[in-house]
């Protein structure tokens, strides 16, 4: 398992350091509040479909799969990598976000905390999201186009649906974020178990 998340961390590395880079500059440069560590995790979320255009364009499942790994495990290691990726971008938003707020005499950086927090639980959702497309559409440049139309709109939705819970709950940011949790979860949860169905079916 290991082995399979250093694969697809070890291939980025250099798309990791590119987003890294451009998050820090974006933070910078558009200073629109805490709103920046929603943005910085979502840009590492688009990572997850990257590894697997790297794995259709090498046969890696082809190759995986006939040495012995289990699907399964194939598929449970692009849920750890996403992880990852959107760690690395929440914290990087974060740390931005929280030094251009100390330099600007704001101390209280406990909004950018929450703002973080709500960042990693959206964009790990829009992470299932996509993982769960790339299986069940294949690698195809045609499944790419349906991927990042989905990815498009689930972000809309996922922004609103934070809206409107803020209002329902009268800027309650905790129980906001409590709530998406708990939508992140069925999400992936669900993403996890069509991924693996999928994938089982797949003629490699």
């Amino acid at each position: 398992m290991n082995a399979l998340v250093l694969k697809d961390v070890s291939l980025l590395k250099s798309a990791i350091l590119y987003i890294a880079v451009f998050g820090i500059i974006f933070c910078a440069v558009f200073n629109e509040g805490a709103t920046m560590c929603v943005i910085c995790a979502m840009l590492f979320a688009s990572l997850i479909s990257s590894t697997f255009s790297w794995d259709d364009q090498c046969q890696w499942n082809v190759f995986a799969v006939s040495a012995g790994i289990p699907r399964k495990a194939i598929v449970t290691s692009k849920f750890i990598s996403s992880v990852i990726f959107v760690l690395i971008g929440t914290v990087i938003g974060f740390i931005v976000t929280s030094a251009i707020w100390i330099a600007t005499g704001q101390t209280d950086i406990t909004l950018v905390a929450q703002t973080s927090v709500l960042g990693f639980v959206l964009a790990m959702t829009v992470c299932g999201i996509s993982i769960a497309t790339n299986y069940i559409t294949g690698n195809s440049a045609k499944a790419q186009y349906v991927s990042i139309i989905i990815l498009v709109i689930s972000v809309a939705i996922l922004v609103a649906a934070s809206n409107i819970f803020a209002e329902i709950m009268g800027g309650n940011m905790t129980a906001v974020i409590g709530l998406l949790v708990l939508v992140m979860a069925v999400i992936l949860a669900a993403s996890y178990t069509v991924s693996c169905r999928r994938f089982q079916r797949w003629d490699l």
